[in-house]
């Protein structure tokens, strides 16, 4: 095999030593710049239990009351015993007939029974001048506002 005397690399190219010290270098940056994160990912976590304790605690101690402090907001009372009768819950009250307001004449009547009245009423129709004024006769170019349905006739 001849060799060829006017083909060859230069000898100093590439300085090995200079291109491991940078790596090595690079690899220092890295395990300094990841606990440098943890550390302040810690801080800032900490600092967030901190913010975020409550002041009621999960579990209750048995010479404290289990409710918040002062002032509460009143509840709607569920179906509680009140003396001899038993208050109805919202649900049953969707079933009843009775008064909401006796002087202006307003009751309560079932929900299913209300749905069928509701139901039995025939829509109104619109007149014919009425459904012509919102008809799309496709003559106007769409626009961004009416996204091509006219308000009004156009000439």
């Amino acid at each position: 095999m001849a060799e060829n005397p006017e083909v060859s690399h230069e000898q100093g190219d590439v300085n090995v030593k200079v291109v491991l010290w940078f790596a090595a270098g690079l690899v220092v940056f890295a395990v300094v710049l990841h606990l440098g994160l943890a550390w302040m990912y810690f801080a800032f976590r900490a600092a967030e239990d901190r913010e975020k304790q409550t002041q009621y605690p999960e579990e209750f101690r048995v010479d404290e009351s289990h409710l918040p402090k002062s002032p509460r907001l009143e509840g709607i009372k569920g179906s509680e015993p009140t003396g001899d009768k038993i208050q109805i819950s919202r649900e049953e009250e969707l079933d009843l007939y009775g008064w909401v307001d006796e002087k202006k004449g307003i009751v309560s009547i079932p929900i299913e029974r209300a749905f069928e009245r509701l139901l039995s009423k025939k829509p109104k129709a619109r007149s014919a001048r009425e459904s012509q004024r919102w008809r799309d006769h496709g003559t106007a170019p769409p626009r961004d506002a009416s996204s091509g349905h006219r308000t009004k006739e156009e000439p």
